[in-house]
């Protein structure tokens, strides 16, 4: 009996293992991941598990789910993919469920469900599209800092058991049925104090049980002085690991490093600076950008990264400018800029996005060539006396939606501004991928000016574009007087800020309550206190 266990054993060791798991990385300009798995010598229908690292092209997703429908392949690794932000319409549904009606939707999920069970996502992803796992046999998933998720992303999906948050912001969902017919039991796993905000969200209503986990969001509180180790060094192995940081005391530009690498290959998303001097009261040009940096990238990457994990920054007391190149594409849920700040340089903040108002507070007086080019701002945006030079394509705010929605902007001053660096010739250009200002006159954004402006305004070959231009008492020209107010949440989402229309803040927790009597703007409507 002995000797027969012994062979037995003898010929489970001498059997070829029964999971095979391919690793391949893509460049720039290779030919894609079917080519790519070729090379590496493996059958790629008998894989089960893959791991792809750099370059991925819209086409690798027919590869992935040809290995899925057809092969082995149940667990993809994406995590070391470079240019991902965005996970595609039906990127892994099954094929045919998009001609099957809602009736026949039943069905489909009994005998349609794609193979896939786990996927690790890229730290870069902020959009899962619509049905984009729609009826996959995902068991667990743990997603990325998320800004949308598409209607019946995760719908059908029968064998899901938990979804884990990394974020202290709710996600906008399309149409509250991202996570329709999941298994009762399903797990949502957020960080500490989201519970609430989570199960309050019809968007989750599927989730029956929700629970929190403080290591899920991990926040780090420095005070920097002269004699304190460098930014780096203080983080240590947790460089990577952190959501948030505060730092008080003095900070000079070399520990802007540890914050990029953080925010650029890490987890970090919120950074508070609102209590610390920088040196020279500047950001350094691309603060928060990485290219070179060594073992987290080199010179043979084919691709600058950015912070598109940055979702708030509080800016350093007394800053004077923003440095250029500092926060492109990165996607805040809001910004407040300080008092003191005189400039915003060269695309600052070019092709990112903004989900409430822009506020350029009064002091500013330059906004430097494509400063704000091509940001999806969400609110309105308001402008400062002070603000006399607007260089070329600074403020091509975009919308979403391709002007399908009015957008407001309050210049508080009495004449345009000046343009010193020649080039396009326009200010705030109405969608970022037409080259003409004529777009502007297609749309039915409003600029609203001081009583007396208009036909300054009017005759200018750039601001004249606006189809709308609209004098308001509101307005007087000066930084003193009745001012617009609006209104913006804290990075915990749990207090309210009020701004004066230049971009000071007047009344913290109490709202209205505490000013005094005159005309404010409360949430984009007029209030007479």
């Amino acid at each position: 009996m002995i000797k027969k266990i012994l062979a037995a054993m003898l010929l489970l060791v001498s059997l070829p293992s029964l999971s095979m798991t391919v690793v391949v990385t893509l460049k720039y300009g290779d030919d894609g991941l079917s080519s790519a798995v070729k090379r590496s010598g493996k059958n790629a229908y008998e894989m089960d598990s893959l791991v792809v690292k750099g370059f991925f092209q819209d086409e690798d997703f027919a590869t992935l789910r040809d290995y899925i429908d057809n092969g082995r392949l149940r667990g993809i690794d994406l995590s070391g993919v470079e240019n991902l932000t965005v996970i595609p319409s039906g990127a892994f549904a099954p094929r045919k469920v998009n001609s099957a009606g809602s009736a026949g939707r039943k069905t489909s999920e009994n005998t349609m469900t794609t193979k896939l069970e786990y996927i690790t996502l890229p730290p870069y992803v902020r959009e899962i599209s619509d049905r984009a796992f729609m009826m996959t046999s995902l068991r667990s998933i743990d997603l990325p800092k998320l800004t949308h998720i598409g209607s019946e992303a995760f719908s059908g999906c029968r064998d899901l058991k938990t979804v884990t948050f990394h974020q202290v912001d709710v996600p906008y969902v399309a149409d509250g049925h991202a996570f329709d017919n999941i298994p009762a039991d399903a797990m949502l796993n957020v960080p500490a104090d989201m519970a609430d905000k989570f199960r309050n969200s019809a968007d989750f209503s599927n989730f029956s049980s929700i629970k929190e986990d403080g290591s899920l969001f991990v926040i780090r509180k420095f005070n920097l002085d002269a004699s304190a180790q460098p930014l780096e060094t203080l983080l240590g192995d947790d460089m990577l690991k952190v959501d948030s940081i505060k730092i008080t005391g003095y900070l000079p530009h070399s520990d802007i490093r540890a914050l990029r690498l953080g925010a650029c290959y890490g987890r970090l998303s919120g950074v508070d600076l609102s209590g610390c001097k920088i040196e020279n009261d500047i950001l350094p040009d691309g603060s928060f950008i990485s290219v070179d940096e060594p073992p987290y990238s080199s010179s043979a990457s084919y691709i600058m990264n950015v912070a598109y994990n940055l979702r708030y920054f509080r800016f350093p007391e007394g800053l004077k400018s923003t440095g250029g190149n500092t926060f492109m594409k990165a996607r805040f849920l809001s910004i407040d800029f300080p008092t003191s700040l005189d400039r915003i340089e060269a695309n600052a903040f070019s092709d990112g996005e903004i989900g409430g108002d822009l506020v350029i507070p009064e002091g500013v007086t330059w906004l430097g060539p494509q400063a704000f080019d091509g940001n999806a701002v969400g609110g309105n945006v308001y402008l400062p006396s002070t603000l006399e030079h607007v260089d070329n394509c600074a403020l091509g705010v975009i919308n979403n939606d391709n002007l399908k929605s009015g957008k407001k902007f309050y210049y508080n001053r009495m004449t345009p501004p000046v343009q010193k660096t020649r080039g396009s010739s326009y200010y705030p250009l109405a969608n970022s991928n037409y080259s003409s200002f004529k777009m502007l006159e297609k749309s039915n954004w409003t600029l609203y000016v001081p009583v007396g402006a208009k036909a300054a305004f009017a005759a200018d070959e750039n601001w004249g574009m606006f189809p709308n231009i609209i004098e308001t008492p509101e307005l007087n020209g000066q930084s003193t007087g009745i001012e617009g107010v609006r209104t913006e949440t804290t990075d915990n989402g749990s207090a309210t800020r009020i701004y004066t229309l230049d971009g000071r803040r007047i009344a913290t927790g109490a709202g209205i309550s505490s000013l005094p009597h005159g005309m404010y703007i409360v949430n984009g409507k007029k209030v007479v206190k």
